[in-house]
């Protein structure tokens, strides 16, 4: 049975729902004491629940030598000096304008970096700076430091931190715009560790500066020069609705200063190096072997009806002076709905485009080009009464000149997203769509890049993609420090691994993973859960999965980080404390009903131990 305890955010909400629940059941304050001017605490009990530290250790950030993980430490609260802060909202974002960076890096994070030794056992904190939020934790080349963002009372900082002497320092005095960059995916899912912070091999920075001499901010006429205008658009589009979007000139200017970046190379100890003009930059990732930066910069015009998300964007590669050598993509503006999804303008975009891990250039994936003569009676088209197109899968080398693009793989079926093994020899995919025999389905296929033309191998066909149960997972994915992404193969490079939550008939999770011979699609499985314990991967330790960090958690069990051997035994790495041992005890409860409309709903309630049925109490959903 799987614990209530899986992440922080959702040990956040319990914790804000039993504030609720102890309150009714405790009483509140008297009646006079409501009204008085002031702030009122909950109970001594409610204030003890809320204080405890819900930091727990989990194992699933190794460094690139395989001998430490990183951790980061976490604060759920802020303060009303944090919160009161300057702000501007902006087309959904929030920027703290007197320290260039984005209201959520300003007021709550991560306050700490622990460090794991997976060969001494035990763990130790990075002296981050005092009174500062940190993100975007990045491994550097070696493992032996770690670059990250000290969100400082001042303004945003590149920070660097000794990994075995747990000593950090500022890697450069110069202040970093994290207005639209800032946070970090610390490497989760397919999200790079940082969009914004580059290791180099010779242990420089790349990442984006609060331009140098920028000028103040734009002055707002309190006298209007127009009166306040917006347009319908020709044709009907849903568009949603956001609490805070743009409204003026004004804060259109307001914007524009506050996102864009100067793209730079920090080093230590030296002046910045400046690359390119300013942009308002969104995210770079620098290529294998240094050379270049692809990047994604936000564009004008802006919009008074959707958030900044849908603005114009561009992607372009530019070279180590900054030089823009392609620019591969151009968003535009995406306003309704109908903004270019599916058919429209994107259809005809490169799409899935980053770096190959083998170092030869960018993958991207693209649509052969409309006929001409069609494109103007194709869009008035229904989608289902377009031509098909092939899908292709496309090798882009420097210099980066999309009409030189080499056409590796072409298919009917459209390709899903893209990964390479770590030499680039095989590219995996879903295939999905109708093939060329007419026949619709779903696969999970490889393409051995070596062979002329690349040979189609199939490792799994027609997934049932509407049956939860019968999901065989998706391809194991691994990155480096960079966010350079690839498909993790067997030593010997013949086996890809897949990883499922694998559903059961009652829809409790038992996860697996599985090994794929690449040549033959023969099927072996190599991990899978308990049915008594939620047992699921986070980290392997060698690339046949020998040995692996897994996590072990129960409704009674408290999670905690285990060495996971081929063998079957289990050494517990991180000892974890509960820290909320009084939520263990709830009762939960499933059960099912039918919604008016007929459908069947799963669903599970949580109980206090001394429930008597039939007692009307508060509940939160």
């Amino acid at each position: 049975m799987k614990s209530i305890f899986k992440n922080h955010y959702q040990v956040k909400i319990l914790l804000f729902a039993l504030v609720f629940l102890l309150s009714c059941a405790l009483g509140w304050a008297q009646e006079d004491e409501l009204y008085k001017d002031g702030y009122l605490k909950p109970s001594e009990l409610v204030q003890d629940f809320m204080n405890r530290d819900g930091n727990t250790d989990t194992l699933n950030n190794m460094s690139p030598d395989g001998i430490h993980f990183m951790i980061p430490v976490s604060d759920y609260f802020s303060s009303l000096k944090l919160m009161t802060q300057r702000t501007l909202r902006l087309g959904m974002l929030e920027i703290c304008p007197d320290v260039n960076r984005s209201w959520r890096s300003s007021t709550y994070g991560n306050i700490g970096i622990k460090i794991y030794s997976l060969e001494q056992k035990k763990s130790w904190m990075i002296q981050v700076p005092d009174n500062a939020f940190v993100s975007d934790m990045v491994w550097s080349p070696d493992g032996k430091k770690i670059a990250f963002l000290a969100h400082l009372p001042q303004g945003t900082q590149v920070w660097t931190g000794d990994v075995k002497s747990g000593k950090a320092q500022a890697f450069n005095k110069s202040f970093v715009m994290a207005t639209l960059t800032g946070g970090g995916g610390f490497g989760r899912g397919t999200r790079p560790p940082s969009q914004m912070l580059q290791w180099t091999s010779s242990g420089s920075i790349i990442t984006v500066l609060v331009p140098p001499g920028r000028g103040s901010e734009p002055k707002d006429n309190p006298v209007p020069s127009t009166p306040l205008i917006r347009h319908t658009r020709k044709k009907p589009a849903s568009t949603s609705t956001y609490p805070f979007l743009l409204r003026t000139k004004h804060d259109k200017n307001l914007l524009e200063y506050y996102t864009t970046s100067q793209l730079a190379e920090l080093t230590q100890g030296k002046k910045p190096r400046l690359i390119g003009e300013p942009a308002m930059y969104t995210s770079v990732s620098l290529s294998p072997d240094g050379q270049y930066i692809l990047t994604e910069k936000m564009t004008r015009p802006f919009s008074f009806i959707v958030s900044y998300s849908s603005f114009p964007r561009e992607q372009q590669v530019l070279d180590m002076t900054g030089q823009i050598l392609s620019t591969l993509r151009k968003n535009p503006l995406r306003e309704g709905s109908s903004g270019g999804r599916g058919g429209g303008g994107n259809a005809d975009l490169p799409r899935d485009i980053f770096w190959r891990p083998d170092g030869k250039g960018l993958s991207l994936l693209q649509q052969e080009p409309r006929p001409e003569a069609k494109k103007d009676e194709e869009e008035e088209a229904d989608e289902e009464e377009r031509e098909p197109r092939m899908d292709r899968l496309m090798l882009l080398t420097p210099p980066f000149d999309l009409e030189k693009a080499q056409i590796l793989v072409v298919s009917k079926q459209r390709f899903g997203s893209m990964s390479y093994s770590k030499n680039g020899r095989y590219a995996f995919t879903r295939l999905s769509g109708e093939d060329e025999n007419c026949e619709t389905g779903t696969h999970i296929t490889a393409f051995d890049l070596d062979q002329t033309p690349p040979q189609k191998l199939f490792l799994l066909k027609k997934i049932e993609t509407q049956n939860p149960v019968k999901l065989p997972g998706s391809i194991m994915v691994r990155m480096n420090g960079n966010g350079i992404r690839y498909a993790l193969t067997s030593e010997d490079d013949k086996h890809i691994f897949l990883q499922s939550q694998g559903y059961q008939e009652d829809f409790k999770p038992r996860p697996f993973i599985d090994s794929i011979e690449i040549l033959n699609g023969k099927k072996e499985r190599v991990f899978e859960g308990s049915s008594d314990m939620f047992e699921r991967l986070l980290t392997p330790l060698d690339r046949d999965l020998d040995r692996m960090i897994i996590s072990r958690e129960s409704a009674t069990v408290f999670p905690d980080s285990w060495l996971w051997t081929k063998d079957g035994s289990l050494t517990n790495l991180t000892n974890n404390k509960n820290p909320y041992p009084e939520f263990t005890d709830a009762r939960r409860e499933y059960f099912e009903f039918t919604r008016r409309d007929g459908l069947k709903i799963r669903g599970r309630i949580s109980l206090p131990p001394d429930y008597q049925p039939g007692t009307r109490i508060p509940g939160v959903f």
